[in-house]
């Protein structure tokens, strides 16, 4: 199944710094509850330019280990794997509603590497549409329940394209900036859910965690 994903990956994009799957191919099979998705890989394209899209994608496609997610394994830093604030988020979101995220699908709705999507600007839609063929194929091959969305920039754009108009529920956090997460629903599967962004809001903090908004919307959707 992962290389009928991989086919999916825009050849304009091949030799763009950046990567498509953040996580193996136990996760890109069945039917998980939930496709994750960020907007864009984080780093600079600049100093980082010998991880391109499609050499990444090759050693992904390569790799002898089935169960990997970059968000518990990668090292991005001398911190060591998964040690990064971000990736302990994830896993603190995961752990607590009990998922393996090694099972969980994940990639960003755009390939190509950009520091903030300030630099991507204007070129966002025509990026995210060259892209988007990949994740609706995903979204139509595992049937995710939902679609975890970090962020709004990846969540206004989803919710776009699976036409998700329906507010379900929301979580607000408690404290003065407030930021909001919400879950969103179609005509049909799945559920949108858009999440503050663990790069900045602390999810290990019970009073900024959107967790307990993505598990009623589990239990609802089971």
């Amino acid at each position: 199944m992962m290389e009928y994903f991989a086919k999916l990956v825009p050849l304009e994009l091949k030799n763009e710094s950046g990567l498509v799957f953040y996580s193996g191919r136990a996760a890109f099979e069945g039917t998980p509850p939930i496709y994750l998705i960020g907007a864009s890989p984080g780093g600079d394209r600049g100093l980082e330019i010998e991880e391109l899209v499609h050499d990444e994608t090759q050693k992904a496609l390569q790799n002898p280990n089935r169960f990997w997610s970059s968000y518990l394994d990668a090292t991005w830093s001398a911190r060591g794997p998964g040690q990064e604030p971000m990736q302990k988020r994830l896993a603190h979101m995961f752990e607590s509603l009990g998922i393996d995220l090694r099972h969980i699908p994940s990639s960003n709705l755009i390939f190509s590497r950009s520091r903030s999507i300030a630099e991507i600007g204007a070129d966002f839609d025509r990026l995210a549409s060259l892209c988007w063929p990949f994740h609706q194929a995903v979204i139509d091959q595992l049937k995710p329940r939902i679609v975890l969305c970090m962020g709004d920039d990846a969540g206004s754009y989803v919710r776009k394209k699976l036409n998700a108009r329906q507010l379900l529920d929301h979580y607000v956090e408690d404290n003065n900036r407030g930021w909001r997460s919400t879950a969103y629903a179609g005509e049909k599967a799945p559920v949108v859910v858009t999440v503050t962004h663990p790069s900045r809001a602390a999810w290990t903090n019970p009073k900024s965690d959107p967790t307990a908004l993505v598990s009623r919307i589990l239990k609802r959707s089971a």
